[in-house]
């Protein structure tokens, strides 16, 4: 890995040899991803770093002279804007099916939907199931939309600004990014700490950090 130069600013970049972005090989994109991470963190402990979007390649050096000089000015408002800032990325989880026994324990009306499912006749009970199955799903969004907004109000006044993701399985409560100050995180954590014993670990918090703003 190494740093070229131009006008007062450079870019990192590394020799690969028939380098290959495959997004449909999920673990040689991860194996790349963790790469890419821990060449970050190194970096971003002396610089800041302006991100370019992962799997980025060009042929040589003097393609990157050529991006640095014709992108001169936007670069460097770039990171005159964003030098002061680091994202952090949370993604929150939990056990949708032991949340929906929860519910089906503890809600009202799903133990007197409950009774009375046990009153039918067998050829009604296939129907009144699939009506079970549906409430308990919107109950379990309801209470996910609930998390999620403990969370963002537990966070808020410790970030700048926030960007969601898309949520790639059930058991993804937030996907999020937050940009944070320089210096803050620790106050992010900290508060986030405060989220997890409040939900009684119940949910699973993953933090990726220090990254570039890449959401921003």
């Amino acid at each position: 890995v190494k740093a070229i130069h131009y006008g007062g600013i450079s870019m990192v970049a590394c020799e690969l040899d028939e380098w290959m972005l495959n997004e449909a090989d999920k673990h040689d994109l991860l194996n790349k991803l963790l790469d890419h991470q821990k060449i970050t963190e190194q970096l971003m402990k002396k610089r800041f770093i302006l991100p370019i979007k992962f799997g980025t390649t060009v042929e040589d050096e003097r393609a990157i002279i050529s991006i640095l000089s014709r992108y001169h000015t936007e670069l460097k408002n770039g990171i005159e804007e964003m030098k002061d800032f680091v994202e952090v990325d949370v993604v929150a989880t939990w056990d949708p099916i032991a949340e929906v026994k929860k519910i089906g324990e503890a809600d009202d009306e799903v133990k007197k939907m409950k009774a009375k499912i046990q009153k039918l006749a067998p050829d009604k009970m296939g129907e009144a199931m699939m009506m079970i199955g549906k409430m308990l799903q919107e109950k379990l969004e309801e209470r996910r939309t609930k998390v999620e907004k403990l969370i963002t109000n537990s966070l808020k006044s410790h970030f700048v600004k926030d960007s969601s993701h898309e949520r790639f399985e059930d058991r993804m409560i937030i996907n999020n990014s937050y940009l944070l100050k320089a210096g803050g995180e620790s106050a992010f954590f900290e508060a986030l700490d405060k989220v997890d014993t409040k939900m009684e670990s119940s949910v699973m918090f993953k933090c990726i950090h220090p990254l570039p703003p890449h959401s921003f």
